[in-house]
């Protein structure tokens, strides 16, 4: 197997080792599981786009005295001494955020979601070297049922590969809690600007007293054709007996 094909392997066990966690309730543990697996299984998943265009572009030295012994150390010849190869080379690859950095120059995906996947690897790095009280895990149980499923899916169209690949038998599942929960959020934000419009309209037209006060004057007209009034007198409410 090539170098690529490894971190496409891991990335997809990850993401699947990640998917049980995420559920309608899920408790601090699991979400804090979930995060941890699921990042790094994004974080392989982008190491592999890297090294599907150059598997030099995941290390984090990457001259030729380093480079060719890391990654091609099985072609290489004994032939001796030989000054252009490093005898222990530094095989360290980049971090997270780099190799975000690093597709968003190959992967409309990777731009298109970078603000989230930036977030991702924040508070993959809190799980891992911080406390993890430091995490609104209201924000990452959202995360993980809502955006999760719809980030790897986009992926996965992106590199022509089953999104069943990374969630298995849990992607059905997944995908009606994302869509259930992106729905709601849309109906949501729809209502929230309708009434943020209708305030605006109404604000702009309170500063106009005419208007105003033809607005009241036919408000009034039409109460008084239909009967009623604009308030009610004591005593006027009906019996609820």
């Amino acid at each position: 197997m090539s170098l690529s094909s490894d971190y496409l392997t891991d990335a997809q066990k990850l993401i699947r080792l990640s998917s049980p966690h995420i559920k309608d309730s899920m408790t601090h543990e699991e979400s804090i599981q979930g995060a941890l697996l699921f990042a790094l299984g994004v974080e392989k998943l982008l190491k592999y786009l890297l090294a599907e265009v150059n598997p030099i572009f995941i290390l984090k030295i990457a001259d030729f005295k380093h480079s060719a012994p890391s990654l091609y150390g099985n072609r290489i010849i004994s032939s001796g001494k030989n000054d252009e190869i490093d005898t222990k080379p530094n095989s360290d690859v980049i971090t997270f955020r780099i190799s975000l950095s690093r597709s968003k120059v190959f992967s409309k995906v990777a731009n298109k979601h970078s603000q989230l996947l930036f977030t991702i690897a924040h508070w993959r790095n809190v799980i891992a070297h911080r406390p993890t009280s430091e995490l609104n895990l209201a924000k990452v149980e959202l995360m993980l049922k809502k955006d999760a499923f719809s980030l790897v899916s986009d992926f996965s169209e992106e590199l022509t590969i089953s999104v069943s690949e990374f969630f298995g038998s849990e992607a059905k599942r997944l995908s009606e809690l994302s869509q259930r929960l992106t729905n709601r959020e849309k109906f949501e934000n729809e209502m929230n600007q309708l009434l943020a419009n209708h305030k605006a309209q109404w604000q702009r037209r309170s500063t106009h007293t005419e208007s105003t006060s033809q607005a009241n004057d036919i408000t009034s007209s039409l109460l008084k054709q239909s009967g009623t009034d604009f308030f009610l007198r004591r005593g006027s409410l009906p019996s609820l007996r």
